[in-house]
């Protein structure tokens, strides 16, 4: 914002001063090469009987001030000078040596009978365009009174008149000729100031209008991107406390104010609590939060459910608390509602120190503002709510599931007890109903330890229990306890952990799980003669672990849903019937709990690879772990 107001700053005008001062530079070095061009042509070719030392003279002395304002701008240019003012007075001093020269010139070409005269109309014409009116016209002014002091000290003799060959004698000497050719060349000066400074004075009006346009869109650009990065933070994160410190501090910044705060009703509705705030001291925040019933601004804000303007804090009677606004360097504020599903339930308000700072733009700006905060706290209070269900529900399970692990255990010890015939002999029917009541518990007591693993995962998210976990001796431990199983099945088992710190900070138990689960799954699912590779290493500062296998993949229709809860493929049921559908969706949480995303690529018949990036952790970046 700033450096786009740094671009708006110099006018078209201004920049065209600039630029002709430069040009006034480069045109005077043709002027003074005309000079003795002119000199040389009508002295040597014309034969006519002009002072060609002192034309020559005025043309060098010409090139010589030329060429220290050549040097002069070159350095300004070389500072990055860019007031308009230095430049002003730069283009007036070069049109004072130009109007001295120029005297000079019509002073050794004939005096008040000097056709140069007419090149006074072509300096003021320059000038109009570089200097104000009123400078224009002290030029004009002076330009005559130095043709007309000429005029007369040649007139009186006083000094030596220059005659032209070409012209009448004694013109110089006619007072009537004088006065005549003096009243003409005043008049057309005036009326040539008077035209282009008409001019000019309209465009710079134009101009000046076209440079709040400017700046009007540029703020309205800014605000308008500030907004967008509010709606984009708004969108990004479901934390309260970061959405509205931003909105604080871009308040503050976007409308160049002192400070900004942000305060939201306590749940009786009775206080208002500041929960962000930018530019304001610890000392003025440490009041605590806001009485709304002792508080009038707030109370009618609140109640109106409109912006409100304090334009001097000493004066306006609805501030209570103008003295510790007073002491907090705060002449004015401005205070718009924060509106939730059509309630006042806060308050935006920004500070200046400077009274009567605020207007209706400014209170726009910030409702809109209010708005994308109102969002974000919708966002994060269902985030809140949901978060919270979600912990009843996980205490809820793990309640449930505990209270049954302990009888279902029980039963299966009885009926293990029944089958070995410690309660006497038993008929091949009673037989078969035990050992199908034992699978049937076995189920059960699966889908009791899936559904506690479930619950625990919840929780240890809620609890942040995390420490320093060596990921490459975890995977290589939960792929040593499937070895046999994978030896029996007589399939090609690879396990390849690279040998580099693969170290994360995380939650130990989860974690294995997770991968045990992953290589349970390919053992589990691979008929025998099949292979299964388990690898784990390094990429990009992230860990990579990938358990690919050559088993009975997965549909294709089963792939979206492959990590929801209670779900299994058909081919998976077709080989085993029993099963709690929650395994994956117990690694998928477990991995995204630890900043991670999962992925699968399977084709049915040939075999899938689960894919596991999690962040890298160096251990001697972990502090306080261990």
């Amino acid at each position: 914002m700033e450096q786009r107001l740094v671009a708006f700053s110099k006018t078209p005008v201004e920049e065209e001063l600039v630029g002709r001062v430069a040009w006034q530079i480069q045109l005077r070095w043709f002027a003074a090469a005309g000079v003795l061009v002119a000199a040389w042509f009508a002295t040597s070719l014309l034969d006519i009987p002009l002072p060609s030392g002192s034309l020559y003279a005025v043309g060098l002395a010409i090139l010589l001030y030329n060429a220290a304002f050549w040097f002069y701008l070159r350095q300004l240019k070389r500072q990055s000078a860019s007031e308009a003012t230095v430049f002003d007075r730069f283009a007036k001093v070069q049109t004072g040596l130009d109007w001295l020269a120029m005297i000079l010139l019509v002073h050794f070409s004939g005096g008040i009978e000097s056709p140069l005269l007419f090149y006074f109309f072509f300096h003021l014409i320059i000038a109009s365009i570089l200097l104000s009116p009123r400078a224009c016209y002290v030029f004009a002014t002076l330009a005559a009174l130095a043709v007309a002091g000429l005029a007369l000290l040649e007139h009186s003799g006083l000094i030596p008149h220059v005659p032209l060959g070409f012209v009448g004698p004694g013109l110089y000497r006619d007072g009537l000729y004088i006065a005549g050719v003096l009243f003409f060349f005043s008049t057309a000066l005036f009326i040539a100031v008077y035209l282009a400074t008409s001019v000019t004075i309209n465009l710079r009006r134009k101009d000046k209008a076209l440079l709040d346009l400017q700046r009007q869109l540029a703020s309205a650009y800014q605000r308008i991107q500030t907004l967008y990065d509010i709606t984009r933070t708004v969108t990004s994160t479901l934390n309260l406390e970061e959405v509205l410190s931003l909105v604080a501090k871009l308040a503050t910044d976007e409308m160049e104010v002192k400070a900004c705060s942000v305060g939201l009703l306590s749940d009786d509705g009775r206080m208002l609590e500041t929960v962000s705030a930018y530019g304001l001291s610890d000392g003025f925040l440490a009041s605590g939060p806001v009485e709304i019933k002792a508080n009038t601004l707030t109370r009618q804000t609140l109640a109106a459910g409109q912006p409100a303007i304090v334009s001097d804090v000493a004066a306006d009677p609805r501030l209570e608390e103008a003295p510790q606004l007073q002491a907090e360097g705060i002449r004015s504020v401005l205070c718009v509602p924060l509106e939730i599903r059509g309630k006042a339930e806060g308050l935006i308000c920004v500070y200046d120190s400077a009274p009567g700072r605020f207007g209706e733009r400014d209170a726009d700006f910030l409702s809109a503002l209010a708005s994308e905060a109102a969002t974000a706290v919708i966002n994060a209070r269902a985030y809140h709510a949901l978060e919270m269900a979600d912990r009843a529900k996980s205490d809820f399970v793990r309640m449930v599931t505990h209270e049954l692990r302990s009888p279902l255990a029980a039963v299966q010890s009885m009926l293990k007890l029944m089958d070995q015939g410690y309660v006497g002999p038993l008929s091949d029917q009673q037989q078969d109903l035990i050992q199908r009541s034992q699978r049937r518990i076995q189920f059960l007591l699966a889908l009791v330890r899936d559904l506690l693993e479930l619950a625990a995962g919840k929780m240890e998210q809620i609890k942040g229990e995390k420490k320093e976990v060596a990921l490459g001796e975890l995977i290589r431990k939960a792929a040593e306890m499937m070895q046999a199983t994978a030896t029996e099945k007589g399939l090609d088992y690879q396990v390849d952990i690279r040998d580099e710190p693969l170290v994360l900070v995380g939650v130990e138990e989860g974690l294995e799980r997770a991968f045990t689960n992953l290589i349970n799954n390919a053992v589990k699912y691979t008929p025998p003669g099949g292979s299964v590779a388990v690898r784990a290493w390094q990429e990009d500062g992230s860990i990579r672990v990938e358990v690919s296998d050559t088993g009975i993949g997965i549909p294709a229709e089963a792939l979206p849903r492959l990590f929801s809860e209670f779900y299994r493929a058909k081919n998976a049921k077709a080989i085993e019937m029993e099963g709690t559908g929650l395994g994956l969706a117990i690694v998928k949480d477990v991995i995204e709990q630890h900043g991670g995303e999962i992925t699968v690529q399977s084709v049915e018949g040939e075999g899938s690879t689960f894919s596991v990036k999690l962040p890298q952790r160096p251990s001697q970046a972990v502090p306080g772990t261990g």
